[in-house]
C-alpha cells in the first residue's frame, strides 16, 4: 500500500550555497530479511517564508461607509492570514474571523477615526508582519443616510400624488427610501430633500 511521507528541516553545519549535498534513506532501523521498499515522486523543495510586497493602504471613509484592507504576499503555500485591530487609545487585538488575504470593516463610526489594521501572514517558515494601515473617518453632514429611523429629516415635495417611506432591503442596510408616485400632472416633479446643511465655501464635498 502505497503511503505519503513529508518532513520538514532545517538545513545546518555550512553557510551558502553547496552543490554536493546529499539525499539518502536509511532503512537499516527498520529492514527486515524479506522486506520490499518503493520509493516514488521524491521532491525536495525550498520552503520560502511569507513576503508582503503589497501592504494594506491608509483611507478615509465617510461616518458609515466601510472599510477594506488588502494585503498581498508571496510564499510556500499553505499561507495563513491574521488581521488585527488597534483601536483608538485601546491595546491591539486579533480580529476573529478575520483571516484572509483582505478584511473589510463594519459600517464605519466616527470612534473608528485613528484605527490601525495590519496583518501578519505566516506559513511553516515563519511570519511576517505588515506595515499598519490607519483609517481616517470624516462626519458625514447628511442625517440618517440610510433611512434607519425612519425618513425623518428627509421629506417628499411634489406637484403630483405619491408616497414617501422607508422599506425593506436597504443596498447596504436593512432599510431604504421608497417612492411610490401614485400620479401626475403635466410638467410633474418629485423632489426628496433635507435641510440645515452647513457647507464650507471653496471646498470639495
Amino acid at each position: 500500500m502505497w503511503e505519503t511521507f513529508s518532513i520538514e528541516f532545517t538545513t545546518t553545519g555550512f553557510s551558502g550555497t553547496v552543490s554536493n549535498a546529499r539525499l539518502q534513506f536509511q532503512l537499516a532501523a527498520y529492514a527486515m530479511a524479506g522486506d520490499i521498499y518503493y520509493i516514488d515522486n521524491v521532491v525536495l523543495e525550498k520552503i520560502n517564508a511569507p513576503l508582503i510586497y503589497a501592504g494594506p493602504v491608509s483611507t478615509t471613509k465617510v461616518e458609515g461607509e466601510s472599510a477594506t484592507f488588502i494585503v498581498i504576499a508571496s510564499g510556500t503555500a499553505p499561507l495563513s492570514w491574521q488581521w488585527w485591530w488597534r483601536p483608538p487609545a485601546s491595546p491591539p487585538f486579533a480580529i476573529a474571523g478575520a483571516t484572509s488575504a483582505s478584511y473589510k470593516t463594519d459600517p464605519t463610526t466616527m470612534a473608528y477615526s485613528g484605527s490601525q489594521f495590519w496583518c501578519i501572514v505566516s506559513n511553516s517558515a515563519g511570519s511576517v508582519k505588515s506595515e499598519p494601515a490607519v483609517l481616517t473617518v470624516v462626519p458625514n453632514l447628511v442625517s440618517n443616510p440610510g433611512f434607519e429611523s425612519g425618513t425623518s429629516p428627509w421629506f417628499l415635495y411634489t406637484n403630483g400624488t405619491g408616497t414617501f417611506a422607508a422599506a425593506s432591503p436597504g443596498s447596504n442596510s436593512a432599510t431604504a427610501a421608497k417612492i411610490n408616485i401614485i400620479s401626475t400632472i403635466p410638467r410633474s416633479f418629485f423632489e426628496v430633500y433635507q435641510s440645515g446643511l452647513t457647507l464650507e465655501a471653496n471646498q470639495y464635498d
